[in-house]
């Protein structure tokens, strides 16, 4: 069975701040589009805390917290038990898993899960170019003052653009791995008009055109740049399917809407367990991707 993972938070991170009450997970059906699992993960109760602090006996019919640890350690403990609880609920198994490129998690679910050593990842394309473009900013900041000349935003643009293309269309013609790397590889170049190597589905320009790299001040820029490349170069064959998380992507947008676009506090009770269930939201689901 392969699968579309995916997971979020009660309210943005923005990269850095996991500090939210409440958690939720996805699991759905690359084939049949259909959601098949959906965890959330609770830190928080109202209901046992007003009565605590109320000195009110603190049992009551439903607790919605089930979550003594770290806020980003939810994903990977929902992810796993949507694996360990597959052979239950549905009676097959999840071999080939598309997701965001969160190793911990699929190491916890190579260690955790039964079947574990026989599941496969394939990475999602949107989240590694997204993370490559994040990797060439934070270059260019540390370029110092100069860093936008060197490498301007509409550089880092066309290496993100490249990067992109020759992932679908090494897909889409069934290319393989190392011509993908090739092509990943060959980006910098391209970017910084050194066509030796380019091809023609992404570059028109003549080789007799092309700058030689010694004669440039951003032969170390270059370099750099190659370093940032190796995180998406490493994944190509992960990457070679082109596949993405966007219906993972989809039901978490839908649950942001329910909960107030992230603004508002739904983790106090059960509001998110509540917000997040399938009742709520699959039709909506079978709406946007049909």
């Amino acid at each position: 069975m392969l699968g579309v993972f995916g997971g979020g938070w009660s309210h943005r991170s923005f990269g850095h701040r996991y500090t939210a009450s409440s958690g939720v997970a996805c699991v759905i059906g690359w084939r049949t589009k259909k959601l098949l699992y959906v965890g959330v993960r609770n830190k928080y109760c109202y209901t046992c805390e007003y009565r605590k602090r109320n000195n009110i006996s603190t049992e009551h019919k439903v607790c919605y917290k089930n979550w003594n640890g770290t806020s980003a350690a939810m994903e990977s403990d929902m992810i796993v038990e949507a694996f360990c609880s597959s052979m239950d609920i549905h009676g097959l198994q999840y071999r080939v898993m598309i997701g965001d490129g969160d190793s911990s998690t699929f190491k916890k679910i190579k260690e955790n899960v039964p079947y574990g050593r026989h599941v496969i990842k394939r990475e999602c394309a949107n989240h590694v170019i997204k993370n490559y473009t994040k990797a060439l900013f934070n270059l260019q900041k540390q370029l110092g003052n100069n860093g936008k000349k060197i490498l301007p935003n509409t550089k880092i643009m066309k290496l993100k653009v490249l990067a992109r293309m020759a992932i679908t269309y090494n897909s889409k013609h069934k290319l393989g791995v190392e011509s993908l790397r090739a092509d990943l590889k060959n980006g910098p170049k391209h970017v910084f008009n050194i066509h030796s190597h380019c091809k023609p589905y992404y570059c028109k320009t003549s080789t007799e055109n092309s700058v030689n790299i010694s004669s440039l001040q951003f032969e170390k820029v270059i370099e750099k740049i190659n370093d940032v490349l190796k995180m998406v170069v490493q994944k190509a064959p992960q990457l070679t399917t082109n596949d993405t998380s966007n219906l993972a992507e989809n039901y978490m947008s839908l649950v942001a809407k329910f909960s107030g676009g992230k603004q508002i506090n739904r983790g106090n009770k059960g509001s998110h367990t509540h917000q997040t269930h399938p009742t709520h939201i699959t039709f909506l689901i079978y709406l946007i991707i049909v």
